[in-house]
């Protein structure tokens, strides 16, 4: 939760220096967006240090990192390798064979030709 506050506020002040810089590269300063930018980077420092954003971006990368990692954990879980031909065949024939057994019978149970 830290490191999503802390994210929300790194983005508010960048967009707000951005659009300040901005205005000031083209020659039109908003008085009042200078007064809250200013107000602004007096205040976050007090609700949250330089320390803790570090350390919620670091954390949020780790936490991308761990999904990222069990996201391909279960993709390579899931991919089997096919079987060989010859084994698949087999496997098969014997269940033909049961098959043709069963079916075998019931056409002599019921007196019938198959």
């Amino acid at each position: 939760m830290e490191f999503l506050i802390a994210g929300a506020l790194s983005a508010i002040i960048g967009a707000g220096v951005g659009g300040g810089l901005v205005n000031i590269g083209r020659g039109r300063q908003d008085k009042s967006l200078s007064s809250r930018l200013a107000n602004l980077e007096q205040t976050v420092p007090e609700l949250i240090s330089r320390s803790e954003v570090q350390t919620a971006f670091q954390q949020a990368a780790q936490i991308q990192a761990q999904q990222i990692a069990q996201q391909q954990a279960a993709q390579q879980f899931s991919v089997q390798p096919p079987r060989a031909g010859a084994e698949l065949n087999g496997q098969i024939n014997e269940q033909l064979k049961g098959l043709d057994n069963r079916l075998r019978q019931v056409y002599s149970q019921f007196g019938l030709q198959g």
